[in-house]
Protein backbone atom coordinates (compact mmCIF):
# COMPACT_ATOMS: atom_id res chain seq x y z
CA UNK A 1 0.00 0.00 0.00
CA UNK A 2 1.37 3.01 -1.30
CA UNK A 3 2.01 6.43 0.97
CA UNK A 4 0.65 9.27 -0.79
CA UNK A 5 1.57 12.94 0.44
CA UNK A 6 -0.74 15.37 -0.31
CA UNK A 7 0.35 18.96 -0.19
CA UNK A 8 -2.30 21.48 1.67
CA UNK A 9 -3.27 24.94 2.11
CA UNK A 10 -2.50 26.20 5.60
CA UNK A 11 -4.34 28.52 7.68
CA UNK A 12 -0.77 29.48 8.87
CA UNK A 13 0.47 32.77 7.42
CA UNK A 14 4.26 32.19 8.41
CA UNK A 15 3.54 28.56 7.25
CA UNK A 16 1.29 28.80 4.22
CA UNK A 17 1.45 24.87 2.60
CA UNK A 18 1.69 21.98 4.79
CA UNK A 19 0.98 17.79 4.50
CA UNK A 20 -1.12 15.54 4.97
CA UNK A 21 0.14 11.58 4.52
CA UNK A 22 -2.62 8.90 3.89
CA UNK A 23 -1.84 5.44 3.47
CA UNK A 24 -4.06 3.80 0.55
CA UNK A 25 -5.81 0.87 2.59
CA UNK A 26 -9.79 1.28 2.66
CA UNK A 27 -9.34 2.69 -0.93
CA UNK A 28 -6.68 0.94 -3.37
CA UNK A 29 -7.00 3.27 -6.30
CA UNK A 30 -5.40 6.54 -5.84
CA UNK A 31 -7.98 8.65 -8.00
CA UNK A 32 -11.17 6.96 -5.88
CA UNK A 33 -8.52 8.42 -2.29
CA UNK A 34 -7.82 11.81 -3.72
CA UNK A 35 -11.49 12.32 -4.51
CA UNK A 36 -12.42 11.51 -1.21
CA UNK A 37 -9.61 13.46 0.72
CA UNK A 38 -10.49 16.90 -1.81
CA UNK A 39 -14.46 16.15 -0.43
CA UNK A 40 -13.21 16.13 2.99
CA UNK A 41 -11.46 18.61 2.99
CA UNK A 42 -12.37 21.23 0.76
CA UNK A 43 -9.78 24.20 -1.03
CA UNK A 44 -6.97 22.81 0.54
CA UNK A 45 -5.69 20.39 -2.05
CA UNK A 46 -2.29 21.98 -3.77
CA UNK A 47 -0.73 18.94 -4.68
CA UNK A 48 -0.04 14.91 -4.46
CA UNK A 49 3.07 13.13 -4.96
CA UNK A 50 3.86 9.53 -3.68
CA UNK A 51 5.85 9.29 -1.36
CA UNK A 52 8.06 6.26 0.92
CA UNK A 53 7.53 4.42 3.74
CA UNK A 54 9.99 6.95 5.18
CA UNK A 55 8.61 10.07 4.51
CA UNK A 56 5.88 8.77 6.95
CA UNK A 57 6.33 10.64 9.99
CA UNK A 58 5.93 8.46 13.39
CA UNK A 59 6.83 11.97 15.39
CA UNK A 60 4.46 14.42 14.98
CA UNK A 61 5.73 17.41 17.49
CA UNK A 62 6.48 19.27 14.69
CA UNK A 63 4.26 18.07 11.92
CA UNK A 64 2.81 21.81 11.55
CA UNK A 65 6.05 23.08 10.27
CA UNK A 66 6.57 20.26 7.86
CA UNK A 67 6.90 21.89 4.55
CA UNK A 68 5.70 20.25 1.26
CA UNK A 69 9.61 19.29 0.19
CA UNK A 70 8.63 16.98 3.99
CA UNK A 71 11.77 18.85 5.41
CA UNK A 72 10.67 20.78 8.48
CA UNK A 73 10.93 24.85 8.38
CA UNK A 74 13.17 25.08 11.74
CA UNK A 75 11.53 28.56 12.38
CA UNK A 76 7.87 27.39 12.77
CA UNK A 77 9.46 24.88 14.48
CA UNK A 78 11.13 26.87 17.19
CA UNK A 79 7.99 28.71 17.73
CA UNK A 80 5.83 25.80 18.42
CA UNK A 81 8.24 24.14 20.57
CA UNK A 82 8.00 27.95 22.31
CA UNK A 83 3.93 27.47 22.55
CA UNK A 84 4.83 23.97 24.23
CA UNK A 85 6.74 25.61 26.81
CA UNK A 86 4.39 28.15 27.56
CA UNK A 87 1.79 25.60 27.82
CA UNK A 88 4.15 23.49 30.66
CA UNK A 89 5.10 26.68 32.50
CA UNK A 90 1.63 27.75 33.12
CA UNK A 91 0.33 25.70 36.07
CA UNK A 92 3.76 27.07 37.69
CA UNK A 93 2.92 30.38 37.57
CA UNK A 94 -0.01 30.44 39.60
CA UNK A 95 1.20 29.11 42.93
CA UNK A 96 4.55 31.12 43.04
CA UNK A 97 2.01 34.43 42.68
CA UNK A 98 -0.25 33.27 45.46
CA UNK A 99 3.05 32.68 47.48
CA UNK A 100 4.86 36.22 46.31
CA UNK A 101 1.59 37.67 47.14
CA UNK A 102 1.11 36.69 50.45
CA UNK A 103 5.06 37.26 51.28
CA UNK A 104 4.35 40.78 50.49
CA UNK A 105 0.95 40.75 52.54
CA UNK A 106 3.46 39.72 55.09
CA UNK A 107 6.20 42.29 54.79
CA UNK A 108 8.48 39.57 53.81
CA UNK A 109 10.32 41.33 51.00
CA UNK A 110 13.32 38.39 51.16
CA UNK A 111 10.71 35.51 50.37
CA UNK A 112 8.76 37.71 47.58
CA UNK A 113 12.42 38.70 46.23
CA UNK A 114 13.01 34.84 45.73
CA UNK A 115 9.97 34.23 43.95
CA UNK A 116 10.20 36.76 42.00
CA UNK A 117 13.60 34.93 40.91
CA UNK A 118 11.63 31.96 40.33
CA UNK A 119 8.70 33.86 38.27
CA UNK A 120 11.44 35.05 36.43
CA UNK A 121 13.06 31.77 35.36
CA UNK A 122 9.91 30.92 34.22
CA UNK A 123 9.19 34.10 32.08
CA UNK A 124 12.83 33.11 30.60
CA UNK A 125 12.30 29.65 29.54
CA UNK A 126 10.79 30.78 26.02
CA UNK A 127 14.13 32.58 25.46
CA UNK A 128 16.19 29.81 26.39
CA UNK A 129 19.39 30.60 23.41
CA UNK A 130 19.56 26.70 22.87
CA UNK A 131 15.92 26.82 20.93
CA UNK A 132 17.32 29.20 18.29
CA UNK A 133 20.70 27.28 18.53
CA UNK A 134 19.04 24.34 17.56
CA UNK A 135 19.74 22.96 13.65
CA UNK A 136 17.49 19.75 13.86
CA UNK A 137 14.14 18.79 15.23
CA UNK A 138 15.98 16.76 17.68
CA UNK A 139 18.63 19.22 19.07
CA UNK A 140 15.26 21.39 19.42
CA UNK A 141 13.32 18.49 21.47
CA UNK A 142 15.97 18.32 23.28
CA UNK A 143 15.83 21.34 24.85
CA UNK A 144 13.87 21.56 28.09
CA UNK A 145 14.78 24.71 30.41
CA UNK A 146 15.20 23.16 34.06
CA UNK A 147 12.46 25.66 35.52
CA UNK A 148 9.64 23.42 33.52
CA UNK A 149 11.68 19.78 34.67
Amino acid sequence: MPTIIIIISSPHPECPSGVSVMNLRSLPDLDDALAKWKLAHPGKYLSHREGADADRQTERVFRDALGSDLTVDMPRAREIHRDRLRVLRAPKFEPLERAQRTALVQGNQLEASRLETELQKLRDATADPRIDSAQTPEELKAVMPAVLR
